[in-house]
């Protein structure tokens, strides 16, 4: 199934929805939502730990050094490293080096002695570089968190180190998943324009405020995800979805970039701004759900320019 041009698909932003109604925020069950959201933010809180353990380089080469609170690991362009834990603390620091912007890592949560924890991440991590990180156990970014980063990967799905150093981000079916959720800062623009954050796992969620100027934002939810950059300014997402979820009550700003929410059930309950104050650079936003998709009374979703822009509705709906 491929996003955003599979045909019966719910969704708003470049496809219409002559069927939706007016729904108010109580039909998504938003109790189980908000104590799923609540129960992962308040484990990042009990859970905060150092800066990631170790690390072993698989693929490329890389160096690792600790000094004080900060973590700094200096790594070829496309290497690969499995760490023991990948949590980072309040006040700890976790820095990438790399040769470049279009420079990626790949840090895969491995465990040890058959456990895997969940990646942690309260403190501080940045790069120069795009940093990927893999955590079948879940990734929890809490609200204290700051992700400075020229690109973002965050799925608690499987790459396979093939397909990562291929350049394809295809992310497989893996029992058990955990969230892949965001309750902190992530901002690429550091790196400049046109970087990428992207979410994926079965259950993906943001509180937190997600930024990448003219880039491109994601948030993908299914038993197994595809993302794949054709001829279009659009990211395709070809996913694998029955109850898999995507909720957004925070903000996801893309300044004349592209924003798309998608999974089987897919809430926007925040701010998601694509917005442009040049002529020609439109932003757009595509939400789409293979079941359910709800937009919440006060939630925003713009996309306006001087010439004009995707514009999708910003009221309560429901495509069936």
């Amino acid at each position: 199934m491929s996003f955003p041009f599979a045909a019966g698909m719910k969704s708003i932003g470049g496809i219409p929805m002559s069927n939706a109604k007016p729904r108010q925020r109580g039909d998504f069950k938003p109790k189980l939502i908000a104590l799923s959201v609540a129960a992962c933010f308040s484990l990042s809180t009990a859970q905060s730990l150092a800066n990631p353990t170790g690390g072993t380089v698989s693929s490329g080469s890389a160096s690792i050094a600790s000094s004080g609170n900060t973590l700094t690991i200096t790594n070829s362009a496309n290497a690969i490293i499995n760490w023991q834990s990948f949590s980072i603390g309040v006040n700890e620091i976790t820095r990438f080096l790399q040769s470049s912007g279009s420079s990626a890592v790949l840090n895969r949560v491995v465990g040890a002695n058959g456990v895997i924890p969940q990646s942690v991440i309260d403190g501080v991590l940045s790069s120069n570089g795009r940093v990927f990180l893999l955590n079948s156990s879940g990734i929890l970014i809490g609200s204290s968190a700051r992700i400075d980063v020229a690109g973002f990967v965050a799925s608690s799905l499987n790459l396979s180190d093939q397909d990562f150093l291929n350049g394809r981000m295809r992310f497989t079916e893996t029992p058990g998943a955990g969230a892949a959720s965001n309750a902190g800062v992530i901002d690429t623009s550091s790196g400049g324009a046109g970087g990428r954050v992207f979410l994926v796992g079965p259950d993906v969620q943001n509180s937190g405020v997600i930024r990448s100027p003219q880039g491109e934002i994601v948030l993908a939810a299914g038993k197994s995800v595809e993302l794949v950059s054709e001829n279009s300014p659009f990211v395709t997402v070809r996913l694998v979805a029955d109850t898999e979820r995507a909720l957004n009550v925070g903000q996801l700003i893309s300044d004349s970039g592209r924003i798309g929410m998608f999974g089987a059930l897919v809430r926007q309950g925040g701010v998601v701004e694509a917005n442009s104050a040049v002529v020609g650079a439109n932003g757009e936003i595509r939400l789409i759900a293979t079941k359910d998709l709800t937009l919440d009374a006060g939630s925003l979703t713009t996309a306006n320019g001087p010439s004009g822009g995707t514009k999708p509705r910003a009221a309560p709906a429901r495509a069936e």
